[in-house]
């Protein structure tokens, strides 16, 4: 139940970060992780890293320009931000 719970979460809020997820489904961020990456290998919901710098945990993207810098994940860094939006 939970996992459908999280991918209606993510397509009702269109964007949410991993630290968004972990925080409102009260779980830790490394389970929450695993559990989004279901939905990730069913492509139902992307998952993507941020470079733009007014991208923040709690409000999401701070509508920069065209030239926003968001990319699929192939590995992540330490100074990566992952975020999660639907297909």
């Amino acid at each position: 139940m939970i996992l459908i719970n999280i991918k209606d979460y993510i397509i009702q809020h269109k964007e949410v970060t991993l630290p968004q997820l972990a925080m409102h489904f009260q779980v830790p961020e490394s389970a929450m992780e695993n559990m989004v990456e279901i939905w990730v290998q069913k492509n139902v919901i992307e998952k993507l890293t941020l470079t733009c710098s007014t991208f923040s945990d709690h409000s999401g993207c701070g509508g920069c320009s065209d030239h926003c810098q968001t990319q699929l994940i192939q590995q992540m860094g330490k100074n990566k931000q992952v975020l999660y939006r639907p297909i």
